[in-house]
């Protein structure tokens, strides 16, 4: 049976990705597309609850899914503050003010040039 590998190179960039400092992951965030902020989203799911699993188990990975489990949830954190500021960011008006004044007056201008 043949798996294709895209899953599975994806799988590894995201897991890459949570693996990353802090600083580094918000920088990586900004860089991502929203399919591809999706995916990290879900892949991050997947990782809590691999850990919360982990807990209930026995030998090290027990001792280290308290450890783990805080550093996605400032991962999510910082992902649901990507969100917002993307979200922010849409929803700003494109036009600046400044360029409007200057239109108006720039087409008052002309009117003048035009009765004069």
């Amino acid at each position: 049976m043949h798996r294709s590998t895209v899953k599975r190179n994806e799988t590894k960039r995201m897991d890459a990705l949570l693996a990353l400092p802090l600083d580094r992951f918000r920088r990586a965030l900004t860089r991502l597309s929203a399919e591809e902020l999706a995916a990290l989203e879900a892949r991050l799911g997947v990782q809590r609850i691999k850990h919360r699993l982990a807990r209930g188990g026995f030998g090290i990975a027990r001792h280290r899914s308290p450890r783990e489990l805080a550093l996605l949830a400032r991962r999510e954190s910082a992902l649901r503050q990507e969100w917002q500021r993307r979200l922010t960011a849409a929803a700003e008006p494109k036009q600046l003010t400044l360029l409007g004044q200057r239109t108006t007056e720039l087409a008052a201008h002309l009117a003048e040039k035009q009765a004069a």
